[in-house]
Formats: structure tokens, sequence, C-alpha cells
């Protein structure tokens, strides 16, 4: 153990690992889901790395799926999932301790180098206590595990603070909202405040006993609430609009999804004792707004398909595809001026415009057609109705589908 950390140790102070910019990030505990499963969305922004891709790694412990940009090949990650049911995600610090330190750009590499080693997070904890120091780790880590573990690890001058989303006596809600700030630096410069409020607005109208990977991405992926203004533009469109003021534009500030957001994770944990291979990354590749959710699974073999990994093109189909979408339809006043890009097209998303429906009907009705057939396989897998390897066999045909039902949804954005 000792020389595998410091492997990690030597490589993450050579290499500036992958750092998001903005994230929101919602970590719910298994003891509150009706599912009894743990769940973790990271919504990451960061317009200068606009396309993703999925790579299957075989790992030195355990195999993993890293997401990753897409012409990043260095031993780095935003997210991912592993064999074991790990799931890892992060999200910047602005006002961190170690900010100011040259080398405080690690998570991404640590996060890597978990995934490929890590079972719970009782094995990350041990990570951390066995790397050398300092660890400059400028950014707070989320993680679910198959063992219902979920936590946020927060890190001040090299030492590592947990906040356990299990431990209701301290956080009865169940649930925990991390974005931009760590909570036990000193420098009160807390960037990201707005979303933090807003995703926690979101969730408190939650029924935790209905709670699913797919309400994390309707309520907060999906989110285009300003609370400072207390305007909703899900909730209040119509309202605006008969008021005669509002001519289908807003001004994309402070939201959850908004022009920076290029890609979000969804994490569906397992119920305890279940397989841990049963865990699920939902994966979004572009804006919430104008792309899909994919089921994809750490397994013994990658399964990945092919529109999520990098092609000819260095980047996904999945990504040309809704990067497409969101230039001409979502965003599509970026080249008018400096500041155009600050602009979104409510009309689009929320109504639709010139006979085509709302680019969130076009998301809703794809995804409800992906859920159907994957959960079709992913049920009889689960309740051993269906073999490991009938399964993987499905999986992939079946998952080949996914990206002509998103194309069939949005023809008309695509025409």
């Amino acid at each position: 153990m000792k020389r595998i950390v410091a492997l990690v140790s030597c490589i993450g102070l050579s290499i500036v690992s992958v750092a998001s910019y903005a994230c929101t990030s919602v970590i719910v505990s298994s003891k509150v889901t009706g599912t009894g499963k743990p769940l973790m969305i990271k919504q990451r922004d960061w317009s200068k790395h606009a396309h993703n891709k999925a790579v299957y790694v075989e790992g030195p412990v355990y195999n993993f799926i890293s997401i990753t940009n897409s012409h990043n090949n260095g031993p780095s990650t935003v997210g991912g999932i592993n064999t074991e049911g790990f799931c890892i995600m992060n999200t910047a610090s602005n006002n961190s301790p170690e900010t100011k330190q040259d080398n405080a750009f690690r998570s991404g590499t640590l996060m890597y180098y978990a995934l490929g080693r890590c079972r719970n997070t009782k094995d990350f904890e041990n990570m951390l206590d066995t790397l050398s120091r300092p660890l400059y780790i400028k950014g707070n880590i989320g993680i679910i595990d198959a063992d219902g573990g979920a936590a946020y690890y927060q890190f001040k001058y090299g030492k590592w603070i947990k906040n356990d989303v299990n431990d209701l006596e301290k956080n009865p809600k169940g649930y925990y909202v991390m974005t931009n700030f760590t909570e036990v630096a000193k420098d009160k410069d807390m960037k990201g405040y707005y979303r933090y409020l807003e995703a926690d607005a979101a969730m408190k109208d939650v029924d935790m006993k209905t709670i699913t990977a797919q309400t994390l991405i309707d309520r907060v992926a999906r989110s285009v609430y300003n609370i400072r203004t207390g305007i909703d533009y899900r909730r209040d469109y119509a309202a605006l609009k008969a008021s005669g003021v509002f001519n289908g534009v807003a001004i994309d500030q402070d939201m959850i999804m908004r022009t920076s957001t290029v890609s979000a994770l969804v994490f569906e944990g397992v119920k305890k004792n279940e397989k841990p291979s049963h865990s699920i990354m939902w994966t979004i590749f572009g804006n919430p707004g104008c792309s899909v959710a994919i089921p994809m699974l750490a397994t013994g073999r990658d399964i990945i398909p092919d529109y999520m990994k990098p092609g000819d093109k260095k980047t996904t189909l999945m990504n040309r595809i809704s990067r497409k979408i969101r230039k001409k339809f979502l965003y599509p006043f970026e080249k008018e001026s400096f500041s155009a890009n600050e602009y979104i097209m409510m009309d689009n998303l929320i109504e639709g415009t010139e006979g085509r429906p709302a680019l969130l009907t076009c998301c809703e009705n794809a995804e409800r057609r992906i859920r159907e057939d994957f959960y079709a396989i992913y049920d009889k897998w689960c309740s051993k109705k269906m073999k490991d390897e009938e399964f993987y066999s499905k999986y992939v045909s079946t998952s080949a589908s996914f990206i002509n039902y998103y194309k069939e949804e949005f023809k008309s954005y695509l025409d």
C-alpha cells in the first residue's frame, strides 16, 4: 500500500489534473431514500473544456469508468464508478486553504487512483492517511459506495475533514449540498453560494421516499431557478409570458443549469447486500437542457456505448449533437457580443418555437424511452432472472438504441 500511495503522490506532483471551474453537487443518504440506495449528482461547469468522454480503465485492483475531458489522456478524472460500486466526484473550491499552493490541483489525479484501488469510504480514508504530506487538494470530494457509505471530504492545510451524510443527527435532512467553497476555510469568499441555496431549495420539496436518479436530473441538473431574483423559469414561465414584459430570453446568471454547464453525472448506488456491479452512473454529455442521461455500469469488461467514446474527431458523438443544439437553440446569441453567452433562450427550453416541441419535452421523452428499455433488462439482471453474460450482451445492443431515441426526439432541432 505504501508503494502505491507513493506512486500516486509522485504522479500528482508532476501532472496538473482535471479540475472543474464550477460545479453543483448533492449526496443523498440511503437511510432516507425509499429504495435504500444512496444517490449523488455532480453538475459540471467549465466552458473551457466543453467536450467529455467516457473511458474504460483496467485498474491495478478494480476496473472503472472515468469521465474526463476529450483531450485528456493522463491519469485524471472529473468523476467515475468502479466495479465495486465505488463512485466518486469533486467540486472545485475557490476559498480552499490549499488554493495558494502551486501544486494545488490534484483532486482529479487523486480520484483517478482511488477508482482503481478503493472499494469504499474506509479504503479512501486509508489512502488519504498514507499519502505523502502535504496533500494540497484544492476541492471537495464526494463519494458513495456499495456499503452504504455517503460522504464529502474537505481539505485544510493537508488534513481531511469528513462530512458524513449518513449521520442524521448532524444532518437530519438526509442529504448534503456542496458547490464551490470549502466550509472549513477561514476565507468566507463562498463562490457558488447562490447555486448552493438553489440546490438546497430544490431538494427541500422532494419526497425522499420516492426520490430517484431522475429526480436529481429533473430537479437539480435542469434547474433554471435564480434564488436572488426569486424567479424559477420553469415554474413562472407562463406568468412571465402573460405579463407582456418577458420576451422569452433570460439572463443566464447564478442558476445551476447555465451556459458553462458541460456535463452532469448522477450516481445511483445499491441496496445493502446487493451486488456492487448493479450501481449505475447516469451520464449527460453537454448541457442538460438539450442532452439526455445515458445509464452506464462498471463491469468486468468495456461495455461503454460507442457514442460516449471519442471517435475520429477526438470527441464523442453525443457531445457533437448536444453542442450543435445548444449553440443554435439554447444559447444562440454568443456571437453577438462579448457578454451574449449570458443569455438563454427560455422559449426554446420550456415552450418550443416555430412548431418545435420544448427542449425539455424532448429530453423527457427520450429519457423515458431510455429508462423503459434499460430497466426492462436491468431489473431482470438484478432479480437473477438474467445471468451476467446475457445482461452484458443485451446492454450493448439495447444501449446502441439510446442515441437513436435522442436523435428522434430532437429531430426538429437537427433538421
